[in-house]
């Protein structure tokens, strides 16, 4: 993300009359598996660390070009139901659950840290996962924001585990809300 940033002033996209920017970062910060920071992903003191380093050092180049900007830290949309992940969703309106029960803790401290983040940067963060319970990889077609890992039947995504169109434009309402 602090290659983006740094794009966006060179382009002339992020200026001092900038009044908001959003952070749509979580998870995937440290790109697969923590490759591209050497972030052990498997160590959540080690993530939230990372991360929120990151998040202020994203906060001090976006003011130091924009001073008086608005940050917003979007959370993340439910993924998981419980323990259960839908990585197979081949036959219509049934999802294929397998237990991953480590799969909500991960979310549920990418949340944390997004919020923490939030906080120290002087940002606001917005709950996406609450408003999003529901709509998790295990809901019914129709109704399903993120898309599982053999996926033939969530509509409109591009990437497995990631939103779909439905879940990208709830994300986008749920930002939009509040600007």
């Amino acid at each position: 993300m602090l290659e983006r940033i740094d794009a966006s002033v060179a382009a002339g996209d992020l200026t001092p009359q900038t009044d908001t920017v959003v952070f749509p970062v979580g998870i995937n910060n440290f790109g697969p598996w923590g490759a591209k920071d050497d972030v052990n992903v498997l160590n959540p003191q080690e993530v939230r660390e990372k991360y929120l380093a990151d998040m202020q050092e994203a906060a001090r180049r976006v003011r130091a070009v924009a001073p008086n900007v608005r940050i917003i830290i979007p959370g993340m949309p439910q993924i998981s139901n419980g323990p259960w992940y839908c990585a197979v969703n081949i036959a219509p309106d049934r999802p294929g659950g397998v237990a991953i029960p480590w799969l909500g803790q991960v979310e549920n401290y990418v949340q944390a840290n997004q919020r923490e983040a939030a906080d120290a940067i002087g940002g606001e963060f917005i709950d996406i996962k609450a408003d999003s319970i529901g709509h998790d990889s295990c809901a019914p077609d129709a109704q399903r924001y993120v898309a599982g890992v053999i996926d033939t039947t969530t509509p409109h995504y591009n990437l497995i585990g990631h939103p779909s169109l439905l879940g990208s434009q709830f994300i986008a309402d749920e930002v939009a809300a509040r600007l």
